[in-house]
């Protein structure tokens, strides 16, 4: 069964625009480390600084999935924006 990662903001053209990446658990992991996040003050919507891929693992799920970059900020994870 997939699990779906959400969507990640991508650059075409100087634009943004969100990308939806579908990955499928392998030994339970998704195969991408995360940076970045702190918690929510005051009620905020999203976390102050944002998560960042930091590191996709060689032959992962990411890794085979493709689109997902090292650096791209993840918005989005099973429907709850974060």
């Amino acid at each position: 069964m997939g699990q779906e990662l959400g969507r990640k903001a991508i650059r075409a053209g100087g634009e943004r625009k969100p990308l939806m990446i579908m990955l499928h658990r392998e030994n339970d992991a998704l195969g991408f480390n995360i940076i970045g996040g702190r918690p929510r003050q005051n009620n905020q919507e999203e976390s102050a600084e944002g998560i960042y891929v930091s590191k996709i693992l060689e032959n992962g799920p990411a890794d085979k999935a493709e689109g997902l970059q090292i650096h791209d900020k993840i918005i989005e994870v099973s429907s709850s924006i974060i």
